[in-house]
């Protein structure tokens, strides 16, 4: 899956906007225990990022307090860089998992003709292996 870095940074900033709404709204609430529309939206928003970064958690870890997604999105950085942060997680997880296939670059080869030309033009050292004639 390629990610869309635009339509990823709108998610990110509406799943940063519905947990901080959420911690406003539990503030508000007689019981901070209960669970709101609020948290709902933050939940499935938070899910759905949790999801795109691949990120596995081991049982008995809290995703609120283990979790490297709600440590970005709860976190100090902006809203760009968080999506950015998703994005490079993305391609080292598509590459690691081999679905993108590394190109290696075509070798530049020269025969003994033309190394011995660029020899008579630039000057030069003579090689450690000899001669080039």
């Amino acid at each position: 899956m390629d990610i869309q870095r635009d339509a990823l940074l709108c998610v990110v900033k509406a799943a940063r906007a519905s947990i901080r709404l959420a911690e406003n709204m539990n503030k508000l609430l007689v019981d901070g225990k209960c669970w709101s529309w609020a948290d709902e939206i933050a939940g499935q928003l938070a899910d759905a990022l949790f999801e795109i970064s691949g990120e596995k958690l081991e049982s008995g870890q809290d995703f609120f307090k283990d979790s490297a997604t709600m440590m970005v999105l709860t976190g100090d950085m902006s809203d760009e860089a968080v999506a950015d942060w998703f994005v490079l997680k993305d391609r080292i997880r598509n590459r690691l998992d081999g679905k993108v296939e590394v190109r290696m670059p075509k070798p530049n080869i020269c025969t003994t003709a033309e190394i011995f030309k660029m020899f008579n033009e630039n000057g030069g050292y003579q090689s450690p292996e000899g001669d080039w004639k």
